[in-house]
């Protein structure tokens, strides 16, 4: 059998007070459905602007004003660098944005396909 998967693949800067470097990281879920991916990328997209905006903001009425329209996907989440993932069986999957941070620059975000008939992994 076919194994098959979408997964994510991120592209960030991060950091601390003294360096910074780019990095690549796969998201660890992974889908059988390229639309759920897609809807997921998109999502992430949403939340990285809603992120910046938020963030990006000194006024407190415009940042209360923001953080209190909350997306679909960060209902009910206490920070705002967490967003909702959906599953292949729609279910909500909780998950920390590693590019959304002080030293985090959020660069792009891509579905990557991967086929494990063509990987050897030893």
């Amino acid at each position: 059998m076919k194994d098959k998967k979408y997964s994510i693949q991120i592209s960030y800067r991060t950091g601390d007070s003294f360096s910074s470097r780019d990095e690549t990281s796969t998201l660890e879920l992974t889908w059988d459905k390229l639309n759920v991916a897609k809807a997921n990328l998109k999502r992430i997209e949403e939340h990285y602007r809603w992120y910046e905006e938020i963030n990006s903001t000194y006024k407190p009425l415009l940042k209360d004003k923001l953080t209190n329209k909350e997306p679909e996907w960060h209902k009910g989440i206490e920070h705002d660098f967490v967003l909702i993932l959906k599953t292949d069986d729609d279910r909500d999957f909780q998950f920390s944005a590693f590019w959304c941070g002080y030293f985090e620059t959020l660069y792009s975000a891509e579905i990557v396909f991967s086929d494990n008939e063509m990987k050897v992994t030893f």
